[in-house]
């Protein structure tokens, strides 16, 4: 009894494979027709990599504060254009125009785009008069002071630049400085520092290792793109 019992279950089996092999489609062609795939678009972030500094704060074993920040220099500036221009479908001389208008703000500030986690008590906002962290940036063996920090809600073109990773938990801030001196040749380090009190953190921009990188691609140099 047991062995027929066996035998019709193996010819249970069979019937049931036999209905549904010949309806089975493979995988990689069931994609395209069922789940139509968006086509993939420049993303323009390599470029703005060479710009990221981060540092991380501890105490012991406990984390105080993670900062992220990306120095929105020429380069990062012509990225970002090409990229919002390229995601609205802005093209030809009003493309041309934004990114100009994108770079020409480097005539009159010098801008970090800081990404912050303080894990603080007061819960200040790093905008705040008496935020437990502020900001300074260094070129040239002089000191400068940041002539406004104000908390933003991050433009999805910087927020695939800083990536997934850098984004998710922080506070993101514009923190503007002056410009740098137009009428001698932008050269050494530029130091962004953030400190508190107890604590000081140094982030470093070598000028001329950026540009041993190949930073200056001149897909970025050109204005338009067809």
């Amino acid at each position: 009894m047991k062995i027929i019992q066996s035998r019709y279950g193996i010819m249970l089996m069979c019937a049931v494979i036999a209905c549904i092999v010949p309806g089975c489609i493979k995988y990689h062609k069931t994609l395209p027709s069922e789940f139509p795939q968006p086509e993939k678009q420049e993303r323009y972030d390599d470029v703005a990599l060479n710009y990221i500094r981060s540092t991380r704060v501890y105490e012991q074993f406990c984390t105080k504060a993670l900062f992220d920040v990306l120095w929105l220099s020429d380069d990062v500036r012509v990225a970002y254009g090409n990229f919002h221009c390229k995601k609205r479908g802005i093209v030809g001389d009003a493309a041309e125009a934004f990114i100009a208008r994108a770079r020409e703000e480097n005539n009159h500030w010098t801008t970090f785009c800081v990404l912050a986690d303080v894990r603080d008590r007061s819960g200040l906002s790093l905008s705040d008069a008496h935020a437990p962290w502020t900001f300074s940036m260094n070129y040239q063996n002089k000191s400068y002071a940041p002539l406004s920090v104000k908390e933003v809600d991050l433009e999805p073109e910087y927020q695939v630049f800083f990536g997934s990773q850098r984004v998710m938990f922080k506070t993101a801030y514009m923190v503007k400085f002056p410009p740098l001196p137009a009428d001698q040749p932008v050269q050494g380090v530029i130091t962004l520092t953030v400190q508190s009190i107890q604590e000081k953190m140094s982030l470093v921009w070598d000028l001329q290792a950026l540009e041993n990188t190949g930073a200056k691609d001149k897909r970025y140099e050109d204005f338009y793109w067809g």
